[in-house]
């Protein structure tokens, strides 16, 4: 069940639909300084939650630059910026598979020791209390059934996003609590995760624009009554340009077909 508050914040992802463009075009410059400022704030805070610290005033240094690093944990901060990387620059070019899920992690993980491996002992999350107790807080998914249990939420995943019965960003929530219940790795589930939320988000906007299948402008606005055709019209020049999108005639009622890209090794070629 999708409570009214949250069905009402449905609606409103809905109507902004592509009026991100906008704002690209009118101030170009304090966008590009909000996504430096994100990416530090993204790549310290999310290695941070997992006891994962840098020296405040090697920050800029190990985020941006390309320097010699000096221990582990500087390593890893970068591997996760890497990781941002990735997905920012190839955005729906990547799929959700295990190939991308495991590519993710050993980025996160800087390459280091068991990165991109499935844990292979059993890790529930234990709370330990200051008198030194310590209970089960909650039991994840055993070692021996890690594989078979993220082909199913990959499988599950697609297939959601293909019937579209359910809202994606609802869709997104779910499959990364899932995620973390499964708890796939030994260490780093929270970053991977984190990362994989961002991934599927830019999966959301071909999925709530309906560009799945065979679509017209008209179908877009139907499901998008809050943007004009003006602006469908420019995201859809700018995802053909880019090779997410065809278009298949002419006009107003002329069908677009997204296309879907060929999996490499890791990462999508082209």
């Amino acid at each position: 069940m999708i409570p009214p508050a949250a069905a009402w914040y449905l609606s409103d992802l809905g109507e902004a639909l592509g009026k991100q463009e906008l704002f690209t075009r009118q101030s170009p410059q304090k966008l590009k300084t909000l996504r430096e400022h994100a990416l530090i704030e993204s790549a310290v805070s999310s290695n941070r939650l997992e006891g994962v610290t840098v020296d405040r005033s090697r920050i800029a240094t190990v985020v941006f630059g390309t320097s010699l690093l000096r221990d582990r944990d500087e390593a890893e901060v970068r591997g996760y910026r890497d990781a941002l990387k990735l997905i920012h620059e190839s955005g729906r070019k990547l799929e959700i598979n295990e190939d991308t899920v495991r590519q993710l992690h050993t980025l996160a993980r800087a390459n280091i020791g068991d990165a991109g491996s499935y844990k292979e002992k059993d890790s529930d999350i234990i709370e330990r209390f200051p008198d030194g107790r310590e209970r089960v807080r909650f039991k994840t998914v055993p070692a021996k059934d890690t594989p078979r249990a993220m082909k199913d939420l990959v499988e599950l995943w697609n297939q959601g996003m293909e019937e579209r019965r359910i809202p994606p960003p609802v869709l997104l929530a779910a499959w990364n609590l899932d995620f973390l219940c499964i708890h796939p790795f030994r260490d780093g589930n929270g970053r991977v995760s984190r990362l994989l939320l961002l991934l599927q988000s830019y999966h959301f906007l071909a999925a709530i624009a309906g560009l799945n299948d065979d679509f017209s402008i008209g179908d877009v606005q139907a499901k998008c009554p809050g943007v004009s055709v003006d602006m469908i019209r420019r995201v859809l020049k700018k995802e053909r340009r880019a090779g997410a999108v065809e278009c298949l005639g002419r006009g107003r009622d002329a069908k677009w077909r997204r296309i879907k890209p060929k999996l490499g090794n890791t990462q999508l070629n082209g």
